[in-house]
């Protein structure tokens, strides 16, 4: 019986039908798993791994190879079971790297470093964005304790730092004069990381915090925006320590360097000097004068 079926595999073999060889092999295990071994990609790179073979999926003669393969390992290990289930799991969870045989040990580890970086690389880009959220909820929160309204870009309102929502010390909509201006404008300005807003709606300082997305982007944001409120609007690219040397790179552009109004208008903060100064600034700012001591010109030197 199990020669007949063979010979009708082999026959079935011969139409050449693409494709068709792991769906046929699957299909026969399960109505003869004593007789046929399951053909997947794993179950195949676990034999491979065991018995340093090089079968190929998809390929009847190398099924073959395999079944007799399984079939003879089955029988040296004292049968896992009677059908080849248990011996063709056995081999699926070496190929997917669960069970860890001296034979892919390698790959294993491998596979595993990469998976760490992953994680690294993920844990430090959570770690970047959570700090991201956290610069934007102090600016809102010094903003709103020294006179001002804060604004936080409109696609962060429903950030968290800290279990607090970053909507919730933001005006839930921009100011009618901000409403006023053209769309692609509005569109711009609502973007924008944190608005400080006088109580009779005028920006009074903008601020993008550029943790590690490009600082010329958030500088043009902010020149946009000043070029329709020319007033004694203030503007503050918040970076990182290790970005200073950036930061001033692109301070000293020559847009920048001949437009000597918007230059004037112009600072840098550094995260640290921000968040060690955080509640000191919020307890005695009167105005965001108070920025004085921890912003830097676009030649690196103090303010004040």
């Amino acid at each position: 019986n199990d020669l007949k079926m063979l010979m009708a595999v082999n026959e079935l073999d011969k139409h050449k039908i693409k494709g068709l060889g792991p769906a046929v092999a699957n299909i026969l295990y399960f109505l003869e798993p004593t007789i046929f071994c399951p053909f997947n990609t794993k179950i195949v790179e676990g034999y491979n791994y065991l018995t340093h073979s090089k079968i190929r999926l998809g390929k009847w003669v190398d099924y073959f190879k395999l079944r007799d393969g399984v079939i003879e390992l089955n029988q040296a290990a004292g049968l896992f079971s009677k059908d080849l289930r248990a011996v063709s799991a056995f081999l699926f969870d070496i190929g997917k790297l669960n069970y860890v045989v001296r034979e892919n040990s390698e790959v294993y580890i491998k596979t595993e470093n990469k998976t760490q970086k992953k994680i690294e690389e993920k844990l430090e880009n959570d770690e970047l964005k959570n700090l991201h959220y956290k610069i934007q909820y102090i600016l809102a929160d010094i903003g709103n304790n020294i006179g001002y309204r804060s604004w936080i870009a409109s696609n962060d309102h429903n950030r968290h730092y800290q279990g607090n929502r970053l909507g919730d010390v933001s005006l839930a909509r921009l100011p009618e004069t901000i409403n006023r201006l053209p769309i692609h404008i509005r569109e711009t300005v609502s973007l924008i990381d944190v608005i400080w807003f006088s109580k009779n709606d005028l920006p009074i300082a903008s601020f993008e915090v550029e943790k590690s997305t490009s600082i010329m982007s958030g500088m043009n944001r902010m020149d946009d925006f000043y070029q329709v409120n020319q007033n004694d609007m203030m503007l503050y690219i918040v970076a990182p320590d290790h970005r200073e040397n950036e930061v001033l790179a692109q301070f000293n552009r020559p847009h920048y360097m001949r437009n000597h109004d918007l230059h004037d208008h112009i600072r840098y903060i550094l995260f640290k000097d921000l968040i060690e100064n955080y509640l000191s600034i919020k307890r005695f700012g009167k105005d965001f004068s108070i920025l004085a001591a921890i912003s830097h010109f676009s030649d690196g030197n103090p303010v004040k």
